[in-house]
């Protein structure tokens, strides 16, 4: 391998050739975790890295498609986003007319009027369905991604709560880092609340390193049932590690959970906290660290290997395969689309909760009865 790309290393110009060549070979290693950055190069370009570039702004306004004007037709509008908040409202069913005076309509591209050296107000013409003109001021924002992903966790939320008619909750975990278990302790009990399962879902969850405070939270023993004068049974959260959850679960998973998610994967699966359904995750488990090089560039290195302790196999290039495989098709998160691997969960944790209810409630015996 080395002297396959070594007189190719010695004609790169500079360190991001050098990096590129670098990764290509790395590549060829076919492990995952792996890769180059190079330092810098010796001549930089000061000017270039210090050149200010102009940034397109959201309203958070999605369009009907296929108008043909005068204007654009709301479709949707995005929660928490611009257009959403009380003092520059823009209503489902309205028409964009204008933005700073710029007609708007299909053939307008507003990304170009939308593009600014720096965020400022501006002003849209719209037309309500009633008819009547406004002006309304808006400040537009940088990005919506995080509202995209907060709107796309309560509609998912929101379906779950449809298919089981109110009985199981839902919640994502974005990431294997801290500030997403945080957001995972207080679904826990926002998402969980009164509810008999949980749907966990690790789909898109590129990993990290919180796997076993996961799992902690989901086996934490339950060794004792208590109850607070004028209370249910129950137990006192504030004693255990975490805020925890003893009802059935079902982990979502798909190919795109990768690392430290498959991780999580393949421990629900062992441990038989729960079933796994989805796709078989990505393959790629292996803890890294980062070598510095001479040149001031890093080459990050496997050091650690990841093995089922069931089967001793190694869990790289063996994505967790789900206890019920389904495919979501590509359209499943477009307009009209179906998420059927959410469907099949419910379906399969309404199952469990069935099967657990069936073992009937301890019934507590307080002393109070012993007494004579």
């Amino acid at each position: 391998m080395r002297a396959k790309y070594r007189p190719m290393a010695a004609e790169c110009l500079g360190a991001a050739e050098f990096s590129e060549l670098m990764n290509m070979m790395l590549g060829e290693l076919n492990a995952s975790h792996m890769g180059h950055r190079g330092g810098s190069d010796p001549l930089p370009n000061f000017d270039a890295q210090n050149e200010w570039s102009p940034t397109t702004y959201h309203l958070g306004l999605r369009f009907e498609l296929g108008g043909k004007g005068p204007g654009l037709v709301v479709e949707s509008v995005i929660p928490g986003s611009p257009c959403a908040r009380a003092r520059s409202l823009v209503k489902v069913g309205e028409t964009l007319l204008e933005i700073d005076g710029t007609a708007v309509g299909p053939n307008v591209d507003l990304e170009k009027l939308l593009t600014m050296d720096e965020p400022k107000e501006v002003t849209l013409r719209v037309r309500s369905a009633a008819g009547e003109e406004r002006d309304v001021a808006v400040r537009p924002t940088a990005s919506v991604a995080r509202l995209l992903y907060d709107e796309w966790v309560e509609k998912t939320r929101a379906k779950v709560d449809e298919l089981s008619e109110g009985k199981l909750g839902y919640l994502h975990i974005q990431g294997m880092n801290f500030r997403s278990f945080r957001q995972m302790e207080e679904d826990l009990y926002h998402a969980g609340a009164g509810k008999e399962g949980l749907v966990i879902d690790v789909r898109f969850n590129g990993g990290g390193s919180t796997a076993d405070h996961v799992m902690t939270a989901l086996t934490q023993p339950h060794h004792a049932i208590t109850q607070s004068r004028g209370s249910g049974e129950g137990y006192p959260q504030d004693r255990r590690v975490y805020a925890s959850w003893t009802k059935p679960i079902v982990m979502l998973c798909n190919e795109h959970s990768f690392s430290n998610a498959e991780i999580v994967s393949h421990a629900v699966k062992q441990t038989g906290r729960g079933r796994v359904v989805g796709m078989r995750t990505a393959g790629g488990v292996i803890s890294t660290g980062s070598v510095r090089l001479l040149d001031g560039g890093s080459v990050r290195m496997p050091r650690r290997g990841w093995y089922l302790s069931s089967t001793g196999e190694d869990m790289e290039l063996n994505g967790c395969e789900p206890d019920i495989a389904i495919w979501n098709d590509p359209s499943w998160n477009s307009p009209g689309g179906e998420d059927v691997q959410l469907a099949k969960a419910v379906e399969a944790l309404a199952e469990d909760v069935e099967t657990e209810n069936t073992k009937g409630k301890v019934k507590i015996k307080p002393a109070s009865k012993l007494r004579k």
